[in-house]
């Protein structure tokens, strides 16, 4: 896929194509905090991970912290569940609460949606950069603010806004199931290892391919999509392959089958970086 001096991966869409651009999220993290952090770049869309230096690893504690927060999370939503319509989450846990706690809690899930929705704006912005837009960091925030405000008043007084929602999420899964399947195969061909200073180097870089552009990466990312959307099941959309496959929605094998012809095609071509040092 697309690579640059700010690529957004090894195979990813380009991210700035000129050193006037603002910087990619990649590339802070790539020469952010003394270079404790080593960039790992995706194979087809451009995506970016924070792995830690030849030696380290994710310790026990770290691992388990993540993994207990989580099941009680669930656990509680499993639990309020069974005492009353959680429906609506909000409203449905809001009558579990005591009510000198009520306020506090509506207070609570006023600010994590704000505080989120910054987050997502943000990343928002990253992610038309990465694609080359030439817009200021300031610039893309507002107009991603912009277009994701009058999506919502849509959704919210012209449809129902949790049947809209859902039915948007249902058709991602045609890109990101076909897209993880490359990106994961890559990250595990190479096992994590990549060249960061080449991930930046440019058309004198290793990632450059043909003009920036993995061959690979990009066709199998169009077959995995392709396989993805004719095995879709959604309420928007529907594959013809549904049917008759007797209804089966095999939307998530994009990830396998993407991820096998990716392998197929860039074996012989795709290796661990080493360090000659």
């Amino acid at each position: 896929m697309r690579s640059s001096q700010h690529p957004s991966g090894p195979h990813g869409l380009s991210a700035s194509r000129s050193a006037g651009h603002p910087p990619t999220l990649s590339g802070r993290l790539s020469r952010g905090a003394d270079h404790r952090l080593r960039t790992v770049r995706g194979a087809a869309l451009g995506m970016t991970l924070a792995c830690p230096r030849p030696g380290q690893v994710i310790g026990p504690r770290g691992a388990l912290g993540g993994f207990v927060s989580s099941v009680a999370l669930g656990v509680a939503g499993v639990a309020a569940a069974t005492q009353t319509d959680m429906t609506d989450a909000v409203a449905g846990t809001e009558q579990l609460l005591p009510g000198w706690f009520q306020p506090l809690f509506l207070a609570l899930v006023l600010g994590g949606s704000v505080t989120n929705s910054i987050v997502t704006l943000y990343s928002s912005s990253l992610n038309l950069q990465a694609l080359g837009v030439p817009w200021r960091r300031s610039k893309a925030i507002a107009i991603s603010a912009a277009v994701t405000a009058a999506g919502s008043l849509c959704a919210l007084f012209l449809t129902d806004f949790t049947s809209s929602l859902l039915s948007f999420l249902s058709l991602l899964i045609t890109v990101f199931a076909p897209w993880g399947g490359v990106f994961l195969t890559d990250m595990l061909m190479r096992r994590c290892h990549y060249d960061p200073p080449a991930l930046h180097a440019g058309p004198d870089g290793a990632y450059w391919y043909r003009s920036g552009y993995h061959p690979a990466g990009v066709a199998v990312l169009l077959v995995g999509m392709a396989f993805a959307a004719l095995t879709c099941d959604s309420e928007l959309w529907t594959g013809p392959l549904v049917v008759p496959l007797g209804g089966a929605d095999l939307t998530l094998l994009g990830s396998l089958v993407s991820g096998l012809v990716y392998w197929m095609l860039a074996r012989r071509a795709v290796a661990p970086h080493t360090d000659p040092s």
